[in-house]
């Protein structure tokens, strides 16, 4: 019986690291794998979530569709407090209290939202942009 070999499996740094090739059967054909590997765990150390936010393939087809997605994110700027708290949950390091929206990098996990001491600073609507709340009744108020 045959099986399909990914073409990428000889330089996958999981595959690298954990079949233990490198301990027991070490081979100078394999030095783009080991390199590779090491480049990977370095970023992993240096960098939080370094695999998810730049290399992830899944998390390159999310942020190519975030845009059109159906769930968003939208920060009020009239009642965030900016104590910062959605910025320590966020898992993409991405600052939603300095950001009407969070932006492509944007998973839509909701933890920024869930988070957010005041109700309503950050929150979350399906469908196209929509306006603030408090600059309608402001616009109603100046009639």
């Amino acid at each position: 019986m045959t099986t399909a070999k990914l073409w990428f499996a000889d330089y996958d740094p999981y595959r690298t690291l954990f079949s233990l090739e490198w301990l027991f059967e070490p081979s100078l054909e394999k030095w783009p794998a080991y390199l590779i590997t090491i480049l990977v765990l370095a970023g992993a150390l240096l960098v939080k979530r370094f695999w998810c936010r730049f290399l992830c393939p899944l998390g390159a087809i999310i942020s190519i569709f975030q845009p059109i997605g159906l769930i968003k994110v939208r920060r009020d700027e009239n009642l965030c407090i900016n104590c910062g708290k959605c910025d320590k949950v966020c898992p993409s390091a991405l600052k939603p209290s300095q950001k009407a929206t969070p932006g492509m990098q944007c998973t839509s996990c909701l933890e920024c939202v869930e988070a957010c001491p005041v109700k309503g600073a950050l929150d979350v609507y399906a469908g196209p942009k929509k306006d603030s709340l408090v600059s309608k009744e402001s616009e109603q108020s100046a009639y």
